[in-house]
């Protein structure tokens, strides 16, 4: 079950539906599903919607699992990390230093 739910939301993603891709990732990670590959899925189909606060936590996930992380991994994981809404005041200027040195 697990593998159809990745190849369904691969497909979604190939069709650019990254909302309907993500919605099928996060039924697999919410289902115990913790694989490098859901992670990344949820948090790449996330960050293509433009939820940057819900993608951060998977994106950052699958950047620290991937070894070396691909380019747009790192693409999107660096645009999360300046678009998420900072929960302090330095929070903004810190995660843009953050996201310069992907």
């Amino acid at each position: 079950m697990a593998l159809a739910r990745r190849s369904l939301a691969a497909a979604f993603n190939i069709c650019d539906r990254s909302t309907d891709a993500a919605t099928i990732y996060y039924l697999s990670f919410s289902a115990g599903d913790q694989s490098p590959e859901v992670r990344k899925g949820l948090g790449l189909s996330l960050s293509r919607s433009g939820l940057y606060d819900d993608a951060m936590p998977h994106l950052q996930a699958a950047f620290e699992q991937e070894n070396p992380p691909s380019p747009a991994l790192m693409g999107h994981y660096a645009v999360c990390l300046t678009r998420v809404r900072p929960k302090g005041t330095g929070d903004h200027v810190r995660f843009t230093h953050q996201a310069l040195n992907v």
